[in-house]
């Protein structure tokens, strides 16, 4: 997790590992005699003689509220590093002594600018961590202000002035689109050898979005200013210069340079906006990750000189930026390519691509975040870098490998196809799939997240939804106001909107929600939440916390409130509940409700004197006892007081709950079916989803979209015939021939030290309790080190273990899993020990599970064949009712006997069928699982 992003409630961050996972939920939530006996407590606690109070703000938060509406809001990134001219907060800047006698960067590139010094004496001027802790390092160059020229093309045009035509790799299959003009350049100038890797990933991963409308115009492209720009660019750009750039021809059609996506079907669509895009939702090939596709070796598009030639250009060409965007780079100077250069004249590193386009988007030149492409493609290029390259090796053990399967480095080397280096033999080793963050597989991640947190520490209190009021917000409509191009609507300022969100919800969080006595609902001990971007593009938040108070407590102190509060008594909550807090139903919600019924999200609400929970619904039904309180959402005071926007807060009830919080939470985002055109080719029925600006602007500032108060840490637990080896780099491979592998979770137990502390630990236990580095970490606590010469040191917080999900039609890795987490074992021989399976070991180490798992299964077993002769009775019995008054009662009775003769239950293996299977037959059930 960046700095930038510290935890605010200080517990460890997080790591996610892909595997399946399986709730345990306590049922005693769902006894009804526990139920009664809550409710009974509820009612007799809101019946009790206490007269409430009317709701103000008493001096604390009052004095908050006004530190917010004074102060806070008022704050966004806008005092200028003097080296790099990155925009920082007032309160986030490093001050450095000014001294008259140098020349600052920021004064040098910015001459009209006066560099802000620090209001109290001396004299110091800003910089931010990175420039202050290495005051050499090289940054972007500041760049040569933008012609008039072409200042004076609207936002949408300046693209038409590059000549390269890039493509989309988005939507294509073997066979589909064979790109015939492909096939001649395959292998040649450092271009992939393998066509099918070369067809099918050149170009970019996914298309910018825009209306059907727009591109059925074939005469949108032109506009008058294009003709004074281009003939300026011909002069002054390099780059440009051999390119054809005859705009003049106003009737000509001019593609656009990047690939194009129309929704299939634009009926019930969210609206669109200028600069989203569209890109995959699924997980790559693993064949990504080899080096014919690497993207140094793919193409990007075509670019067309002036005798009208089309060129290919490869992705990773050094004049792809300046090419493409001649605007932001009019005279060819100051792109990431240059940085790299300087780098290499220098021999000083440089920074990664990610950090170069937060610099560009963040500094105090706004024609960056300004522009309704670069940032967009920049994020495309980005996840092109990072997912088409050599990743993390993997080596597939199984029950053969496992005797045939590399022993020594030199068996995973190969040398490469393209050059005379040595990389890891990709015939024999995979790569884990990767995808494109906030994919389907990245929130599929989070889910096992909250599903761990929630087994470790039981039902959260609290599920809070906040949701972004840009347009009411009048802090963040002056901040618009006075930056960059003044332009106060926030779908196109996507940069300081998204600041102005986080800022807002961080202070919130260190302000308010950390202080029990503010909120009133005890301490926060653990948190997860997601940012989620609605239709219109804007963030808003889903969280639930774990607090100290309970649910009862919080109800008996009215918490969470959901009535419309009196305008005399209540004069602020009153204002912000009728401003944010009432439901209007509309198609979204499935309204307005016909009469006696409730919309999608149970409105109008049931009347109610208490609050109290609804077993039949697994919600709570809040005090409701006037008319205009069945509208009004659910809201916690001192939170919406200070947010100053919609809200929504739930108490958490039983497991039904918990299962619609966890997937609400952890929801992948929607997908559509799109065309995509780029040049003069088109395909169709492309399925994958929308990116907003907001969203892309939290991923290039490097902003979580899921964030956790507790790090997930995920163990193997599978067999050494069937377990998966990362295999180390090359550079490691080439001077050591031993072990090729990197030491996995279960190898780091067996080699844990040798103490009697970590002899009495249990396998999820040692790594939740004590943190495994291969470096020395600097601390005070007492450091170990174990048997592979890692340091060990105990935790200040223990964090979460999780692992795969087996059950006992799993066999062999059932019992191996269950002999792990049981026993302590230290080597792999242990577990064995002188049985020929694992379930030998197992059921003579452990003889009451047997027992208890045979009646356990048994039980389960005979439910299913009764569900299965209830189903059949039921469906008999609506058969024979549809056969009234047309048959007497006797043939009814001939008829249902007859059925019945004839019922044939289909056959349920017993679930127990692992632990009773002789020998000969367990071991061929078991090999056969294991090769499906």
């Amino acid at each position: 997790m960046d700095d930038s992003n510290v935890n605010i409630y200080s517990l460890d961050a997080y790591n996610f590992e892909n595997d399946e996972f399986i709730l345990d939920f306590d049922n005693s939530y769902n006894s009804q005699i526990s139920y009664n006996n809550a409710i009974h407590q509820i009612i007799q606690q809101q019946s009790s003689p206490n007269i409430l109070i009317p709701w103000r703000p008493f001096k604390r938060l009052n004095d908050l509220h006004k530190t917010f509406q004074q102060t806070i809001l008022n704050q966004f990134p806008c005092l200028p590093c003097s080296n790099c001219g990155y925009l920082l907060y007032p309160d986030k800047a490093k001050w450095i002594q000014y001294s008259e006698e140098l020349s600052y960067q920021f004064e040098i590139a910015f001459p009209r600018s006066k560099l802000p010094l620090h209001p109290y004496p001396p004299a110091r001027i800003a910089v931010c961590f990175i420039c202050k802790s290495n005051p050499n390092r090289i940054f972007p160059s500041y760049l040569i202000p933008i012609p008039p020229e072409i200042q004076a093309i609207p936002l949408s045009k300046p693209k038409y002035l590059s000549p390269i035509y890039l493509h989309s790799s988005m939507g294509r299959t073997p066979g589909v689109n064979p790109f015939n003009q492909y096939r001649s350049i395959v292998g040649t100038m450092n271009y992939s050898k393998n066509i099918r890797s070369f067809t099918l990933y050149s170009g970019m991963l996914g298309a910018f979005l825009e209306s059907s409308d727009i591109i059925n115009n074939n005469n949108h492209w032109f506009h008058p200013t294009l003709i004074q720009g281009s003939n300026w660019l011909k002069d002054n750009n390099p780059y440009l210069k051999s390119f054809n750039m005859h705009l003049e021809n106003q009737e000509q059609n001019i593609n656009s340079p990047f690939p194009i996506a129309t929704h299939f079907e634009e009926e019930n669509i969210p609206i669109i906006r200028s600069g989203e895009i569209v890109v995959p939702s699924n997980d790559f090939d693993v064949e990504i990750h080899d080096e014919d596709a690497h993207f140094s070796r793919l193409m990007a598009g075509f670019a067309r000189t002036d005798n009208n030639l089309s060129l290919p250009i490869s992705l990773n060409d050094p004049n792809l930026e300046a090419l493409l965007f001649p605007d932001l780079y009019p005279d060819g100077k100051g792109t990431y390519q240059d940085l790299v250069n300087q780098g290499l004249i220098s021999n000083v590193k440089v920074e990664t691509y990610g950090k170069y386009i937060k610099e560009r988007i963040g500094g105090k030149d706004p024609r960056f975040r300004l522009h309704h492409i670069w940032p967009a493609w920049s994020y495309l290029q980005l996840e092109k870098y990072r997912n088409h390259q050599n990743n993390q090796r993997i080596f597939r053990q199984n029950q053969i490998s496992q005797l045939h399967g590399p022993s020594r480095a030199s068996d995973l080397i190969q040398k490469s196809l393209y050059n005379n280096k040595l990389i890891v033999n990709e015939q024999i080793t995979t790569t884990l799939p990767t995808f494109i963050r906030t994919g389907d597989s990245y929130f599929h991640e989070k889910e096992h997240h909250v599903n761990a947190m929630i087994n470790n520490y039981g039902l959260p209190q609290l599920f809070i939804t906040l949701t972004m009021s840009e347009n009411k917000w009048k802090h963040l409509k002056n901040i618009l106001l006075r930056t960059d191009n003044h332009d106060t609507l926030p779908i196109n300022r996507p940069f300081h909107c998204t600041h102005h969100f986080i800022h807002r919800l961080r202070s919130m969080k260190n302000n308010l929600w950390k202080d029990p006595e503010l909120t009133n609902c005890g301490k926060i001990l653990h948190f997860f939440e997601r940012i989620e971007f609605q239709n219109r593009g804007a963030a808003h938040i889903h969280g639930c916390l774990w607090t100290t108070k309970s649910i009862n407590n919080m109800i008996k102190d009215n918490v969470i409130k959901a009535d419309l509060p009196d305008s005399e008594k209540e004069p602020e909550l009153y204002k912000l509940v009728k401003t944010h807090q009432i439901h209007t139903c509309d198609l979204r919600c499935g309204g307005p409700a016909a009469p006696g019924e409730v919309c999608k999200k149970g409105f109008s609400r049931p009347y109610s004197e208490y609050t109290y929970e609804d077993p039949n619904s697994s919600r709570f039904i809040y005090k409701c006892t006037k008319e205009q309180d069945r509208w009004i959402v659910p809201y916690h005071a001192p939170t919406l007081f200070i947010w100053n926007a919609h809200m929504n807060l739930q108490y958490v009830t039983t497991r039904g709950f918990a299962r619609y919080m966890t997937k609400y939470i952890a929801k992948r985002e929607p997908t559509h079916i799109f065309n995509i055109q780029e040049d003069d080719k088109y395909r169709q029925h492309i399925q994958g989803r929308r990116l907003g600006t907001m969203e892309l602007m939290f991923l290039i500032l490097g902003e979580t979209i899921c964030n956790s108060s507790v790090k997930v840490q995920y163990l193997v637990t599978d067999p050494p015939s069937t377990r998966q080896k990362s295999v180390l780099p090359i550079s490691l491979l080439k001077v050591s021939n031993e072990t090729p592998f990197y030491p996995d979770s279960i190898e780091k137990y067996f080699n844990r030290p040798e103490n009697e502390e970590f002899d009495l630990l249990l396998y999820q236990e040692y790594f939740e309790s004590y943190n495994i580095s291969p470096s020395k970490l600097i601390t005070s606590r007492e450091v170990y080190r174990d048997k592979l010469g890692n340091y060990v040191i105990k935790r200040r917080t223990k964090i979460i273990t999780r692992i795969r999900h087996l059950r006992l039609i799993d066999g062999e890795l059932y019992f191996y899993q269950q002999l792990l987490l049981r026993l302590k074992p230290r080597s792999e021989e242990e577990l064995k020990g002188y049985f020929s399976t694992y379930r030998e070991h197992f059921l003579n180490k452990f003889p009451e599970v047997y027992h208890d798992e045979c009646i356990l299964y048994k039980k389960k077993h005979q439910e299913e064949i009764n569900n299965f002769n209830d189903q059949f009775i039921e469906l008999t019995h609506a058969f024979l009712e549809n056969l009234m008054g047309l048959t007497n009662t006797q043939f009814k009775e001939i008829i249902g006997n007859q059925l019945t003769k004839m019922k044939i239950i289909p056959p349920i293996i017993p679930l127990n069928t692992m632990l009773s299977l002789p020998k000969d037959q367990y071991q061929c059930v078991d090999r056969i699982d294991l090769l499906e």
